[in-house]
């Protein structure tokens, strides 16, 4: 989880790192999705840094494992949000033109619900 926690949120401040984790753990709750964190992250197109074979070449910083950690500790500041995208770089045209509700801006990226 922290691998796809720095691959998704590299660059962004403590609290976006935080808030890409608690996606990760709010889809493990939800039907819609599958109900284990390595489920959830190697499902198809959940995460554009997983490859075809479901694997990650990142390593986690010090920061990214203190944010899983967090988020863990049930520290959610994306208010249970099951999805997040950049809009100044996304090129999914769903997830730009999806209603998006409970949304919530954190450093450059946008969580929410559907």
């Amino acid at each position: 989880m922290s691998q796809v926690v720095q691959a998704e949120s590299c660059g962004e401040p403590f609290e976006g790192k935080v808030a890409v984790a608690s996606v990760i753990l709010n889809r493990t709750v939800d039907s819609k999705f599958p109900n284990t964190i390595e489920q959830v992250i190697k499902e198809k197109g959940a995460f554009s840094c997983i490859d075809k074979y479901g694997n990650i070449n990142k390593i986690p910083d010090k920061n990214s494992y203190a944010a899983v950690m967090e988020a863990l500790k049930g520290n959610d500041p994306t208010n249970y949000s099951l999805f997040f995208y950049n809009p100044k770089i996304a090129t999914c045209k769903w997830m730009k033109n999806v209603s998006k509700h409970n949304k919530k801006a954190i450093g450059n990226h946008v969580f929410f619900k559907i």
